[in-house]
């Protein structure tokens, strides 16, 4: 995997080395949480193994959670 510089995809020529696999949270009905390992694996990624002629692996990165947090205003301030 080759690094970028992370705005217009331009490499610097230096190997990004990936330590953690794919992982997944997954849900249920029931509302139950865990994490397990997610498809494609991190091998496959790198292979480029099912990709057909044309398709690219888009590698998403995010922090945080979605959504917004309500806090309470400070008193005698306004909301």
């Amino acid at each position: 995997m080759t690094a970028t510089n992370g705005t217009n995809g331009h490499t610097n020529g230096a190997t990004a080395k990936q330590s953690k696999g794919n992982i997944g949270v997954f849900t249920n009905p029931k509302h139950d949480l865990w994490i397990n390992g997610a498809e494609p694996s991190l091998e496959k990624v790198n292979s480029g193994e099912g990709l057909a002629v044309g398709e690219v692996t888009v590698a998403i990165r995010s922090t945080g959670i979605c959504g917004r947090i309500k806090t309470l205003p400070t008193p005698g301030e306004k909301d």
